[in-house]
């Protein structure tokens, strides 16, 4: 499967099935992360592995959304340290988008719980909740949660607004002919 393949492919999976995944698959997927782009270089990002299945049982609590993570073979936490870089929350979504387009070429379902967002209060609940759980100190940002696990099923893909919509040329508002 070629990268464009993969983009075009990939699925958020939410059902898993009952198969572990192994460490070094694992391992392969942590250096798709590891490689990815980088403000500056700076790598401001770090990854806890979860894989014991009452870690992911109490992580899936986390907020309604993230119920889906107790049927997960793995789960990969994605942080995020301002000390080191500006762009610490870009840089560990690239890498997670690194992971995600890796384990869909490996015939692997992987799902975003969001842990960080944008209202304060309740990305102070989320994050403190998952530091809790896995012991992660202060410094760093709790970006999201990526449940992974071999795909129990795959959903029909979901509609995308058209190219032409979205797409302005040279200057907000241009459109090119044929596009």
């Amino acid at each position: 499967m070629d990268v464009l393949e993969a983009i075009c492919s990939r699925r958020s999976i939410k059902k898993f099935k009952d198969d572990r995944i192994g460490a070094d698959v694992l391992s392969s997927l942590l250096e798709a992360a590891r490689v990815a782009p980088s403000g500056g270089n700076k790598q401001p990002r770090e990854y806890v592995v979860v894989t014991e299945r009452d870690s992911l049982e109490q992580l899936a609590a986390c907020h309604p959304f993230s119920r889906w993570l107790s049927g997960a073979s793995a789960g990969l936490v994605l942080l995020g340290d301002p000390a080191v870089g500006a762009y610490w929350l870009e840089d560990a979504c690239v890498a997670g988008q690194n992971i995600w387009l890796a384990c869909t070429g490996m015939g692997l379902g992987v799902a975003w719980s969001a842990i960080f967002q944008q209202e304060p209060v309740e990305s102070a609940r989320r994050e403190g909740y998952v530091r809790g759980i896995l012991g992660i100190p202060d410094r760093f940002r709790v970006v999201a949660i990526l449940g992974i696990g071999l795909p129990d099923e795959v959903p029909v893909p979901k509609e995308r607004r058209a190219l032409s919509e979205v797409t302005h040329w040279e200057k907000f508002g241009l459109k090119q002919a044929g596009v």
